[in-house]
């Protein structure tokens, strides 16, 4: 055992020991220093993190989240959907029932697909443009109350509550304020419901052409946060608000 008198206070200091490993603790007992040794652990980086030291959510963490999610309003909007679908179905049907007939009564002439093709496809955008209502209402109505009030009630979707993370605000860690939920959900889905609203009643090739062109700007809002130093997408940006993770 090491001895040394000196005034120096009980408590644990750097184990003077030559033979201890780095960065191990001895306790000394104010004359002399005992069996006593902790060895310490290095700290753990967390990331990045709030200007409170909240750490920030991964962006793959957040993409399983936005998912979990998605599963979840697409199976409630698809229930609420089901007589625009059936209506649907019931006027494009007649189209396939035709190529069938004509198939089974011309049996060795070739089917002229590129005839049923156009036929079904003129079809299904009639079909679309009639039932719209349907098949694009109850999905916004059905989201929007799902997004905007879990982030009132609970600070966090249920795909986010389910992997530990939440949403506040960037400076500060209360309840989120109603005007930023409404630019965040405005931003990540409302123009994308707009463009999809106008693309079913339009029943014509801009349909095809709205919805193409629009998933590569809609792609770049959550793509933003796996470059971006806060980790926050362009919804996040304008709503002043980060995705945080338990510690």
């Amino acid at each position: 055992m090491l001895h040394c008198v000196t005034e120096i206070p009980a408590g644990w200091y750097p184990d003077p020991d030559p033979a201890a490993a780095g960065g191990s603790l001895r306790y000394w007992d104010g004359t002399a220093w005992t069996s006593h040794v902790h060895t310490i652990e290095p700290r753990r980086s967390i990331g990045p993190t709030t200007p409170d030291g909240e750490p920030l959510a991964g962006w793959w963490t957040r993409v399983l989240a936005f998912m979990i999610d998605n599963i979840i309003v697409s199976f409630v909007a698809g229930l609420a959907s089901i007589p625009g679908y059936i209506q649907v179905q019931r006027e494009v049907l007649p189209v396939v029932d035709r190529f069938v007939d004509q198939v089974e009564q011309n049996p060795e002439e070739p089917p002229d697909l590129i005839g049923f093709y156009a036929d079904f496809f003129d079809a299904m955008l009639g079909a679309v443009q009639a039932n719209w209502f349907w098949l694009v209402v109850p999905t916004v109505l059905i989201a929007t109350a799902y997004w905007v009030l879990f982030l009132r009630w609970r600070g966090a979707t249920p795909g986010k509550l389910m992997l530990g993370l939440r949403v506040r605000l960037r400076d500060d860690a209360g309840t989120i304020p109603w005007w930023s939920i409404a630019a965040r959900v405005g931003i990540q889905f409302g123009i994308s419901w707009a463009v999809y609203a106008v693309g079913y009643a339009s029943g014509s090739v801009a349909l095809f052409v709205f919805v193409t062109a629009f998933l590569v700007v809609w792609l770049i809002d959550p793509l933003w946060a796996a470059w971006d130093p806060n980790r926050q997408t362009l919804h996040d940006k304008v709503a002043r608000t980060n995705v945080v993770r338990k510690a």
